[in-house]
């Protein structure tokens, strides 16, 4: 959808209507309005939902009030924190995850360096990552390492396990779900034919032709 909004800006329409029920189009639309409208002023509306819960949304306004690099770093979030395609984070929504992000900015680096075609989910975005999803389960606590943040709400806490961080070693592979989501597929969204790189590098297994999430390389397994 965000590639046919370049056909009427290039004819000089200065008002474009995207008609939605998936919100993934209307993340797309505020990060990549800077890329589609190459500077030039577009009002970018958004109707979106159906019934009571219909409403036109002002793509362009959100934009601009979030600024281009969280602009841009939207994608990434929204599908680290659960989307069509990646699981979210259990009894984690999205403004709790919002909430983290306000707490902790420099997960920004994190989502930004996944934005478009990373080579790799770097150390360093692992550990950014890391913090950030701590703080999406304990607000309070001092932790950057999931694997901690784990053992302290368990056994000092008595969290129940599907309310515990998920470890190190499932959070690398959701990452790595979230980066092939946002930065190849999402990230490409400009690009009339994309190339993607096989999902099997990037936190998928197949399995009889069907391919399936690859969640942890530990023998302790707790989905994210």
């Amino acid at each position: 959808m965000l590639l046919h909004v370049q056909d009427p800006l290039q004819q000089a329409h200065k008002k474009i209507l995207l008609r939605t029920v998936d919100t993934d189009v209307l993340v797309l639309a505020v990060a990549f309005l800077q890329q589609v409208t190459e500077g030039e002023h577009l009002d970018l509306w958004v109707a979106f939902g159906t019934g009571s819960n219909f409403r036109y949304i002002a793509a362009h306004e959100i934009a601009t009030k979030l600024g281009q690099e969280v602009s841009k770093a939207l994608p990434v979030f929204h599908a680290f924190t659960g989307c069509d395609t990646v699981s979210c984070f259990g009894g984690r929504g999205k403004k709790t995850a919002l909430e983290a992000w306000k707490s902790y900015p420099d997960v920004k680096d994190a989502f930004l360096a996944l934005a478009h075609k990373p080579l790799e989910v770097s150390s360093r975005c692992v550990e950014h990552l890391e913090r950030f999803v701590v703080l999406m389960y304990d607000r309070t606590s001092s932790k950057t390492s999931v694997n901690d943040a784990r053992k302290q709400l368990f056994a000092q806490k008595g969290r129940a396990l599907y309310a515990i961080p998920p470890t190190r070693a499932a959070l690398v592979e959701h990452a790595k779900c979230a980066a092939y989501q946002a930065g190849y597929c999402w990230g490409q969204a400009l690009v009339p034919s994309p190339v993607l790189p096989s999902p099997q590098d990037w936190g998928w297994k197949i399995g009889d032709g069907v391919w399936t999430p690859f969640w942890t390389t530990s023998d302790v397994t707790k989905s994210c």
